[in-house]
Formats: structure tokens, sequence, C-alpha cells
């Protein structure tokens, strides 16, 4: 603590009003302290003229960096007051909130403070008093040992180590290695080929990396980031991101305000780029640059928005739509016992992905079911034509989506087996057999369902057609070559076989609602409101027709043959989503225990939800030169062959701003 006192003590006097409020909160404690033990600590007499200025002059111009969140310790401790963890604080940390409300409140701009005291009034008196109840520290221990403070001379002076690599990312470096268990804040520079390593704590640096940062949490650099920054659970924020530097944010946000030749940038969220974008390697799944990208290749999952894209022969510009992103892709190679917890993680999202899947379609099939019923039962035969129509819809919409749904799994599978494989070839083997298992899970819960009726031949083929691509699949496993071709013709498929469930779900949407119509459905007592239970309301109906006259239209109706088919049906599909979602909630338990392993013992990140190629479209959308490169996979940029669609070539749009989408591995221009 005693560094950062001796620090704002020798600021010229027009950076006093820069100072944050937690620092002149912290200053102001250890004057209290120096008072109150004779301190002769040089400088500090001049403490009180320091604070006069600041109470009279600050906020000074912000710094413009995105680097400026530097109140750490303030930040946690005000987030333990908030969740009613004030016990866990020492009467040094009290005093601390104290006195940066106070300070705050007293400066002549008070207002530029407002969002501090906003946070710490609402709980003031509970921080008073529980300051009443604890005994002085006059050392300030617990503030100490909480937030630790060291110069760029410091870091040069740590032990010198190898290190290979920097949050397990293949960095390796030799040089002075500074560790830190909690919040760290470095008054200066990262100096060149030093490391400094935070664990459980944010990384606060006053001036450029210059070296290597590794941080549990955020970590905000003042200046620029020209080295390598690596976190494991939370963001990164700097002015600039230049000169061959590593910025690696595992999960969390970058923020800079430009970038110029990164060797790579990765954000496991977003990156925001508030300036121009130089060249370089971007990886996110969205990528927001307010100003030019000029050059560089950009890999997404979302989103890649420029004000405009620019590029000549000597800086090419490459955008590429990635399905999804990997340790792989900032360096991590995962060895055997991370490859297979990963690989045991990845079929778990798949077997509940294509469960949610399967138990949502029978729950939709049993209230289509009961929706039949109850349109023949309350019309008759005045809408016998136009309901066969419906069922018949319906029917081959079940089939339809049950095949999309099986080859939607495939295809997740073999995408995922495939980018392991391309990256580390002989540590996929180790996913071989999670990937065998998923192939054989495929068709356990793929029904018949073909009722009293053959189904339609084409659909009796499409069936055939998923069984033969997950044995060739099967078979092929160890040959990318023939399983990337399989994956182009799933993804052919997938796109025409979807425009058709659409135009079929379209369909029965507008004959029900004329049926409704036709029947007097809002009439009817059963279905008042806007989520009626169609099963419940069939059951009622049907209940009801037995207190009927015998020879009653409805009640007779209600007893036919046809309602009886549609009631087993209903049955049929209730059992199915029972089963399905007993399943689901093992197998939701099952993938919870896995992710939780390769967190922990990894520090990977597995997504909850894998992406949907179907729903999500990737966009690009700016202003562009001619010649701007855009593929639909990373596999394509080496390709001597590429499939039609996969590889666009913008012919350049002036000033118009235009929007490119990816849709199920096809990039085409949006109007």
């Amino acid at each position: 603590m005693i560094k950062l006192v001796q620090h704002l003590l020798a600021l010229p006097v027009q950076d006093i009003s820069l100072i944050a409020p937690q620092d002149m909160a912290l200053c102001s404690l250890w004057n209290d302290v120096a008072v109150t033990k004779a301190s002769s600590l040089d400088g500090l007499k001049h403490f009180p003229r320091h604070l006069e200025m600041w109470l009279a002059n600050a906020p000074g111009d912000r710094p413009s960096t995105e680097g400026r969140r530097h109140q750490s310790l303030l930040r946690e401790l005000v987030l333990l007051v908030q969740s009613a963890r004030i016990t866990m604080l020492a009467r040094d940390e009290l005093d601390f909130l104290a006195r940066t409300r106070e300070l705050v409140l007293a400066t002549a701009n008070s207002k530029a403070f407002s969002r501090v005291e906003e946070l710490i009034t609402p709980h003031i008196k509970t921080i008073e008093s529980r300051r009443e109840y604890l005994s002085p520290d006059l050392g300030l221990k617990a503030l100490t040992e909480r937030l630790q403070v060291v110069s760029s001379e410091d870091i040069q002076l740590a032990r010198a180590s190898d290190t290979k690599t920097l949050a397990g990312v293949a960095l390796p470096s030799r040089g002075p290695v500074f560790r830190r268990n909690g919040q760290l804040r470095v008054l200066g520079d990262v100096p060149e080929g030093c490391t400094v390593i935070v664990e459980n704590g944010d990384c606060v640096v006053d001036g450029f990396v210059l070296g290597r940062v590794a941080a549990t949490n955020s970590c905000e650099v003042r200046d620029n980031i020209v080295g390598a920054v690596v976190v494991r659970d939370g963001d990164i924020r700097a002015r600039a991101i230049i000169n061959n530097a590593t910025a690696i944010a595992k999960t969390g946000r970058i923020y800079c305000r430009a970038t110029q030749s990164p060797r790579l940038i990765f954000s496991g969220s977003d990156l925001e780029v508030k300036g121009d974008a130089l060249q370089g390697n971007y990886i996110a799944p969205s990528i927001q640059i307010e100003g030019e990208a000029f050059g560089g290749q950009y890999d997404i999952t979302r989103q890649v928005e420029s004000a405009r894209f620019k590029c000549t022969d000597a800086r090419p510009l490459t955008i590429i739509f990635r399905k999804g992103l990997s340790c792989r892709d900032y360096g991590e190679a995962p060895g055997k016992e991370m490859s297979r917890a990963l690989s045991k993680a990845l079929r778990l999202r798949r077997s509940r992905a294509h469960g949610l899947r399967t138990t949502q379609l029978a729950a939709r099939e049993a209230e289509q079911f009961a929706s039949s019923a109850l349109m023949y039962i309350l019309g008759g035969d005045k809408i016998k034509k136009n309901l066969a129509d419906t069922l018949a819809a319906q029917r081959r919409l079940d089939v339809l989506s049950r095949i999309i749904s099986g080859m939607r799994f495939l295809y997740t599978a073999a995408q995922e087996h495939l980018e392991a494989r391309q990256s580390n070839e002989g540590i996929a083997r180790e996913g071989t057999e999670e990937f065998q298992s998923s192939l054989s899970e495929l068709m356990s819960d793929f029904p018949e369902l073909q009722g009293e009726d053959p189904l339609d031949s084409d659909l009796v083929e499409r069936k055939a057609h998923v069984l033969q691509l997950k044995n060739d699949l099967s078979g092929a496993i160890k040959n990318p070559a023939f399983v990337a071709k399989i994956l182009i013709e799933l993804e052919d498929n997938l796109r025409e076989w979807f425009e058709e469930a659409k135009t079929l779900a379209t369909f029965i949407q507008s004959n029900e609602k004329r049926l409704h119509e036709s029947v007097g459905w809002k009439h009817l007592k059963a279905l008042e409101g806007e989520n009626v239970i169609k099963v419940t309301a069939l059951r009622q109906v049907v209940k009801a027709a037995e207190n009927l006259p015998r020879g009653d239209a409805v009640a007779m109706r209600a007893q036919s043959t046809f309602v009886r088919l549609m009631l087993r049906n209903i049955r049929t599909r209730l059992s199915l989503a029972r089963s399905a979602r007993e399943i689901l909630r093992k197998t939701q338990i099952d993938f919870e225990k896995a992710r939780t392993e390769v967190w922990n013992k990894f520090q990977v990140r597995v997504e909850d939800n894998e992406s949907d190629e179907m729903q999500e479209t990737g966009i690009a959308k700016g202003r562009y030169d001619a010649h701007i490169n855009l593929y639909a996979d990373a596999s394509f940029l080496e390709s001597e062959s590429i499939p039609e669609g996969r590889h666009l070539i913008t012919p350049g749009h002036g000033d118009e701003e235009v929007t490119y989408a990816c849709k199920a591995g096809v990039i085409t221009k949006l109007k």
C-alpha cells in the first residue's frame, strides 16, 4: 500500500485531478494512520494540499483508453456488501468504503462520481453500524492483503524461470515471473521479458504490457498491449493492441480503441474496437469495429460489423463464418485427459439437444392430434376435406422434423470431430470413442411413426439416406476429407428440407386458422384463453359429450373411430415425451457434471447450448471494397475445389451498406 501512497504523492500537480476515488480514499486512510503513529513518510505532509486540489478539480479529463476501470478493490468490496456478505469485511475495509463515499460527496463536481455514491449510500447505515462493532485497524492489514501494489522494478526483481504456457496457452518465455493471489495493481509497465500471473483476482496495469500477463479475472491496461494478456474468466480492456501482440479472453469480452497487426485477438464473447483495426487475426462470436477494418482475418460465429472493410493486394481481408469456437483457436492444445473430458461434454450436449428436440416434437404432435380431434367434433363432415389435408401435412411435418433432427445431430457430431482432428490429429483419436457412441445413439429414438398409413416414399428414402450417412461417417471416421464431403452433403440436405418444413408449418397454421373460424372455435369454453392445452381441452370435451343425449351429433363424433385414433396417437406421443424427458433430465445432469469438470480441471468453457445452424445466421455488415474474401468454413481456405456458395469475393459496393449472411453453409447477399 505504501507504494501507492508514494506514487500519488509524487504526481505532478496537473495529474492530481486524475486520481480515482479508490486511490484517494486509500491515501487518505494511510494519512490517518501516519498521523496517529507520527510517521515521517517523505512527502506525506503535502497530502492535505493534494486532497484539497483533488476535491476542487476531480475528475480531470479521462484518458483516451478503454482500460480505465482501475478501481478493482472498490468493485470487489461493493459486491460483497451488495450480496449481504458485509460480515466478511474487516474494519479497515469498512472504513475505506465510508471514506470513499465521504470524499466523492465532498468534491466540487460530485455528480461526476454519482455512480460510486449510488452504490455505497444504500448500505451506509449497515456499514456504519458494523464499523462501531469492530475495533480500528491502524495497520490497514485487510486492505493491504486484498490489494497488492507493485512497481515495474518489483516485477523485474522476481525470480526468473522458464514458462512454456501462459494460462494454458502455448506462449513460451524465459524471464522474471511475478505471482500474486488476489487483486494486483501495477504502477507503470509490465516490462518486456517479464511475466505476471494473478490467481483469483484482477490485474490492473497503469502503463503498457510489454511482457506477459495471465489473470483469473479481468485485466485493465491503461496504455497498449504489446506483449500478451490471457484471462480465464473475465474481460480485457486496453487503449490498443498492437505489434504482434496476443490478447485472449477465454470466456469474456475484449475492448480497445484500436488494433494494429496483432498476432491474435480471441474473445469468447464479444470484441469491440472503438476505432480502426489494421491487419491481424481476430476470433470472436461477435466483432464490432466502429472505424475501418483494413486487412486481416476475422473468424466469427454470429456477426462482424465495420464502418468499412478495406483491402489491398498487400493487405488482404478475409471473413470466415465459423460454426463454433474452441480452446484450440487460441492455442491451448488439449492433452489426452482433456480431450476425453471435452469430447464427453460435447457428446452429452449433442444428446441433450437431440433429446430436447424429441421431447418438444412429441408434445407438439400430441397437441396437433388434439386440435384435429376437436375440430372434427365441432365441425363434423363439413370440414372433413380440409381436416384431412391438414392432418396429412401435419403427419409429413412430424416425420420430416424427426429426420431433420437426426441429420442435425449427425452434422454437429461430425463437424466437432473434424475440427478436433484438423487441429491435432493425434489428440483427436482420443475423442473417437465418444464420436462413435454419439452415432450409435442417433436412431435409438427414431420411431417409424407409420400409424395407420404408410409413409410417403420420399420420406422413407430420406430416412434411409440419414442412416446411410451415419454408417458412412462411422466407417470413415479417420478420413477427414470424406467427413468434410459428407458435411457439405448434410448442409445441402438440411437447407432444402428445412425450407420444406417451414412451408408445411405455414400451410398447417393457415389451414387451422380457417378451420377454427368455420367451427366457431372461439365460442368453446374449454378453449378460452391464449395458452390452452388442447390435449386437456379434448379430454374435457369428450367427457362432457358423455352427458349429451343419445344420438346427438357432437356426442357421436366424440365417440367416433377417428377421435379414438387421435386419442391413441396422443397417448403414444405423450408416453414418448415422458420417456424422452426422463432421459433428458439425466443427460442434463451428466452434461453439467462434465461441463464443470472441463472448466475446473482445464479452464475451458463448454457453452451451455450448441449453435443452431438452421436458426442462427452469421452475418457480416458494412461497406466493402472489392476483392474481400468470405468463406463459409475455415477448411476452404486451403481447398483447391470449393463447393458452390461456400466462397464469395465481394465486387465492391462503394458507400452502400451491405450485409452478407451464411446459413447452412451457403453465403448470400441479403436484400
